[in-house]
């Protein structure tokens, strides 16, 4: 995380910043102990002192598959394990899942995945401002319809649980 940011590479170290808290969490289902613990309240002390105090993220609406369970290998339907639970050391997760129909993406407050953020939005004269930075991009937009945003509206980051 630190790295990317001292390259300028705000996104992708606000990414990895999720992916650490998202390990500390998987984590603490397997041992909650103080040096976890430790570990989750700086992790979280980062997000709210380096990055920006985001309201607001995009959160994708869209009918699935339900997919296959990544311990057994079932249909999530027939299995009996339940996903985000550690089985032997194994993260319980749906795989090859597809997606259908995408019709709608939200603005939330409390999204499920925290990698879907605002990258950019328009000032009162059009002008689209990094929602990393707060510079302009160099970007106009007439506003004629009102504030314009952009940000990442899905992610397909899976983490490493193997």
């Amino acid at each position: 995380m630190w790295v990317k940011i001292k390259e300028g590479k705000f996104n992708d170290a606000w990414s990895d910043l999720v992916d650490a808290q998202e390990y500390v969490s998987i984590a603490l289902k397997v041992l909650d102990n103080e040096g976890v613990r430790n570990t989750e309240d700086k992790l979280n002390c980062f997000e709210k002192t380096v990055f920006p105090g985001w309201a607001l993220f995009n959160s994708p609406g869209f009918i699935e598959t339900v997919g296959e369970c990544s311990i057994c290998g079932q249909s999530f339907i027939q299995c009996d394990h339940i996903e985000n639970n550690v089985y032997m050391g194994a993260l319980c997760r749906r795989v090859n899942r597809k997606i259908i129909e995408i019709n709608h993406v939200s603005l939330v407050k409390q999204p499920r995945d925290k990698r879907c953020v605002i990258t950019q939005i328009s000032d009162d004269d059009g002008n689209m401002i990094d929602y990393f930075t707060w510079e302009k991009t160099g970007k106009k937009n007439t506003n004629e319809d009102g504030m314009k945003l952009e940000g990442i509206t899905y992610s397909l980051k899976d983490l490493d649980v193997s």
